[in-house]
């Protein structure tokens, strides 16, 4: 039991370090592109991303052995990159359009 809750403050901290270091550079990015009105899109984005690298990687670093740890399968994987990556560009195409 205690191995689960240090696995789930470890992805707390991920997260929050992980995905501020992402938005930051992300949205400096888009703030010199000139767009506006896309924290939506990144906390998204970025929060898929985590996600699928976590699952793919990450989970098998921690501190919980659970019996029900697996992998994302390649077509999920494929499928919720894809997901991210429109999430990523949706705000600049609509800036230029």
């Amino acid at each position: 039991m205690r191995g689960f809750f240090l696995e789930i403050l470890r992805i707390v901290c991920l997260y929050a370090v992980v995905g501020g270091i992402l938005f930051t550079i992300l949205h400096f990015a888009y703030e010199f592109l000139g767009v506006e009105q896309h924290e939506g899109f990144l906390f998204t984005a970025i929060g898929l991303l985590l996600f699928i690298r976590y699952r793919n990687k990450w989970q098998w670093t921690g501190w919980y052995k659970g019996e029900n740890r697996k992998s994302l399968s390649g077509k999920t994987t494929t499928i919720l990159m894809t997901v991210t990556g429109i999430l990523l560009i949706v705000p600049v195409a609509a800036h230029i359009l």
